[in-house]
Order: structure tokens, then C-alpha cells, then sequence
């Protein structure tokens, strides 16, 4: 069988948008208006389109987003179930926990899927706009995690240094800085580093060795790579 639409070795990125909103408000989240009309949203749909996709192109990435896919555990097992193994898959959460979602729920999840979850995507930002679970969550997640913090207009460049501190105690943990998409146009380009924003902070050798990767020397880890998905 061909596949049409294979983009790179292993084919496309398909972001999966749950069919289920955040609580959250967030004032750079893109998202927001693709759950304005839910109107054929729907978790079956969902789960016929995971199967086309795999059919047309068997190894591409799979990205849940949302939304907030962990606001569904079950609903997000089900969508999960139908991904074989041959793919990637990303999730993009905040991790919440609640009294009706705890985090040995979250914990259970990530250990049951752990052979077929590639990366966990948690944001975290300088500023806070949701309620944030305990960082000794992240250490005990059973599968790799990554921290992406959104540099959203006039955030507290003198909090950077301790915003990397507080994550470099984490083992494993590594650090994504994101451009506000809001702001992106195709005249300005998405790149922290290439739109001249690149704060001084992040122009030290930071190493977080063990940690992640040196930030003065891969500013891939400063760019909107034009993949919102992860």
C-alpha cells in the first residue's frame, strides 16, 4: 500500500484534539475556539479517524492535545487502546489532579501505558494560570516527561534562572521554552531565538547536566519548530 501522505521518514504528525474541554483559561492557548462548536466532536469519530490514519501511514506520531486529555482518563485509555505500537505518542497535559482524579490515578495510567506513551508534555510557566500538581509527580512518572513553559509577552525574565533551578532537581527532566503563538505571524516567524528575543538568561552555558541539554547550544529547545503539537 502507498502512503500519500507520508511527510518524513515514519509519516505525518497527527495532533489528536480530545473531545472533551479544560476548566483551564489560558491566555496563549490556540486551541480554545476548536472547542467552540462541538458538533461532530466526538469520541467515536475520534477513534475512526486514529484507525485511517494508521492505515494510511503505519509509523507516524501520535499527539494528544486539547483540552486537557488527562481531564478523561477512561475516554483517553480509549483512545490510546486503538494506537499500535508502532507509533509515537505524545501527550500534552497540565497533569491535573483533583479529589475525583488523584495522582496514583495519573500514576496508574502512565504505568499501564508505559510501553506505548513516548514523552509526556507538561506545561508549566513562569506565570500561573491553572493549579499545578506537585513537582515529586513528575519524578515518579514511569515514562519520559518533558516541561514546556510558554514565554507569554511580559513574563518575569528574572524568574527564568530559578524557573530552570526548580526543575533541574528533577531527574530526567528536560525543558522546553515556547514562543507565544498568539503573537506568531508568518512576517515575525515563531523562533525565540531567531526574533531576537532570546532573553540573556538563556545566553549563559546553562547545562543541566543529567538534566536535559546545554540551552546556549541547542536552540532547538527555543524554537516553534512550525509543529505546535509537541
Amino acid at each position: 500500500m502507498s502512503h500519500p501522505y507520508k511527510t518524513r521518514s515514519g509519516g505525518a504528525t497527527v495532533t489528536i484534539f480530545v473531545p472533551y474541554d479544560c476548566r483551564n483559561h489560558c491566555p496563549f492557548c490556540i486551541n480554545k475556539e476548536e472547542y467552540g462548536d462541538m458538533t461532530g466532536f466526538s469520541l467515536e469519530k475520534i477513534v475512526q479517524s486514529i484507525r485511517r490514519m494508521d492505515a494510511i501511514t503505519p509509523k507516524c506520531d501520535f499527539v494528544f492535545t486539547g483540552g486537557e486529555p488527562f481531564a478523561d482518563i477512561e475516554k483517553l485509555q480509549i483512545m490510546l487502546d486503538e494506537i499500535p505500537t508502532t507509533h509515537r505518542v505524545f501527550i500534552n497535559t497540565t497533569l491535573p489532579v483533583s479529589k475525583c482524579q488523584t495522582e496514583e490515578d495519573i500514576l496508574a495510567f502512565a504505568e499501564r501505558n508505559k510501553y506505548k506513551i513516548t514523552c509526556i508534555n507538561v506545561s508549566r510557566h513562569m506565570q500561573h494560570y491553572v493549579v499545578e500538581s506537585n513537582d515529586s509527580l513528575l519524578t515518579r512518572l514511569p515514562v519520559p516527561f518533558r516541561i514546556n513553559c510558554v514565554l507569554y509577552k511580559d513574563y518575569p525574565k528574572e524568574n527564568l534562572i530559578p524557573f530552570i533551578e526548580r526543575f533541574r532537581k528533577l531527574p530526567g527532566a528536560n525543558i522546553q521554552f515556547r514562543f507565544d503563538y498568539t503573537a506568531t505571524t508568518p512576517e515575525k516567524g515563531g523562533s525565540v531565538y531567531r526574533s531576537g528575543r532570546l532573553p540573556d538568561a538563556l545566553r549563559l552555558p546553562l547545562r543541566l547536566q543529567g538534566h536535559g541539554a546545554d540551552l546556549s547550544q541547542d536552540p532547538a529547545l527555543l524554537h516553534h519548530r512550525g509543529d505546535r503539537s509537541r
